[in-house]
This record gives C-alpha cells, sequence and structure tokens, in this order.
C-alpha cells in the first residue's frame, strides 16, 4: 500500500516494480545508478516518489528489446528474407535424404542404405 506524505505518494521499491512492471532488482539498480530518486525512510527502506516513477516510466520503458520487437504488418527486411529461404532450402533438403530401409530376405533382417548397395547382416554384423 502505497504511503503519502506531505501530500506526495510514496512507492516501495516493490510496490514501484508491481507499478512499472519490471522487476524489484531492476527498481533497485535504476536506484543505485541514480536513475530513479528515491527517499530513505530507514537505514533500510527506500522508497520512490510517484512522479520519479511517471519520469522512469516516460524516460526509461520501451527503450530495449520490447521497442526493437517488429510489428507483425511491417514488411521484413531483404537480409530476414534470405535467411528465412535459407533455411527453408536447408529444411527441405534435410527431408529429401532418404532414411535407411529395413528389407526382409531368406529369413534375415538386412539394411540396405540410401548411399550404395551395403548390405549388413542386421544379426551378426557380418559383410556377405
Amino acid at each position: 500500500m502505497p504511503l503519502t506524505i506531505d501530500g506526495t505518494t510514496y512507492y516501495t521499491t516493490k510496490e514501484a516494480a508491481a507499478e512499472l512492471g519490471i522487476k524489484w532488482a531492476t527498481v533497485r539498480d535504476a536506484i543505485r545508478r541514480g536513475v530513479l530518486e528515491k527517499r530513505q525512510l530507514t537505514p533500510r527502506l527506500n522508497v520512490v516518489p510517484e512522479p520519479a516513477l511517471a519520469e522512469y516510466r516516460r524516460e526509461h520503458l520501451g527503450q530495449g528489446s520490447q521497442a526493437r520487437r517488429l510489428d507483425p504488418g511491417r514488411p521484413i527486411s531483404k537480409g530476414a528474407a534470405y535467411a528465412r529461404a535459407y533455411r527453408e532450402r536447408k529444411k527441405a533438403k534435410a527431408g529429401s535424404v532418404a532414411a535407411p530401409e529395413a528389407v526382409q530376405g531368406e529369413g534375415t533382417s538386412t539394411v540396405q542404405t540410401a548411399v550404395g548397395n551395403n548390405e549388413h547382416d542386421a544379426c551378426t554384423g557380418d559383410e556377405r
């Protein structure tokens, strides 16, 4: 619950973090760096005034990866389109390689690979 002192509302660091939608450690670090104003009520209790929260929200939030997220309607760059096509080609190539097939013959199972006609006795591992 926020404190009101001399007409100004103050939030504890935990409340300030909840209000800003960030982690408590981020609020603590902002106070240590001097980016976020604080008032020290006791040696272990820092409170943040409401105007300082509004200023921090306006100047600092949305500057990180949240602001760099792409708009879904925005066209992708040539480099991103090339990378996407490359991954699709690589995926298609990996899917076109045939897996070894098991072939039944004369009571013993043998494995025939797509690379050549090497037949190995599956039971003993001897070559024919």
